[in-house]
């Protein structure tokens, strides 16, 4: 035993990495015996209560939830990519302000529902096919400016400034 701990530490870190193959084949060979034998739906049941517990601690909580972060990240950067990195209304390209616009409206439905999230949005989008005719992207001001229904003040501004420059001619 070691007085220091690191030194512990870093020897077995340091072991593992030297002999990660024959470690890594060793733990497959005894899992497919386990699984293999008369006792594997105990051993499924009690891994399934390890990982269950697991996941409840504090440490298992932070790791799925950094996880999921990661996940969402690399949702949200996808659903970006495919829809352009830009309002489709005002042009606006800060990504911290863009989000997911319903153009039929009912955006609120898949939200309330349980376990309904951004995140789960951006799935079931994923799932569709990023389909272009139901979904597009606006920044935070033009969603919540058309929300009701109502027209995007920047479409109306423009339209104003149209029709004067058509009149003033």
């Amino acid at each position: 035993m070691w007085r220091d701990p690191a030194t512990g530490t870093a020897y077995r870190k340091a072991y593992y990495e030297a002999h990660k193959p024959e470690i890594l084949a060793q733990q497959r060979e005894y899992v497919a015996g386990v699984l293999a034998g008369p006792d594997a739906e105990k051993y499924r049941d009690d891994m399934r209560q390890r990982v269950k517990k697991w996941k409840k601690s504090p440490k298992g909580m932070a790791n799925n939830r950094r996880y999921m972060r990661e996940r969402i990240r690399a949702l949200r950067a996808e659903f970006l990519e495919v829809f352009g990195h830009r309002c489709a209304c005002c042009g606006e390209t800060d990504e911290v302000f863009l989000t997911i616009d319903h153009i039929n409206g009912g955006g609120k439905a898949p939200r309330k529902a349980p376990g309904g999230a951004q995140h789960s949005m951006l799935y079931s989008i994923k799932k569709m096919g990023w389909p272009r005719d139901k979904f597009r992207l606006f920044c935070m001001n033009c969603n919540w400016a058309t929300r009701k229904g109502d027209p995007c003040p920047h479409v109306v501004r423009q339209a104003d400034e149209m029709l004067a420059g058509v009149l003033c001619a």
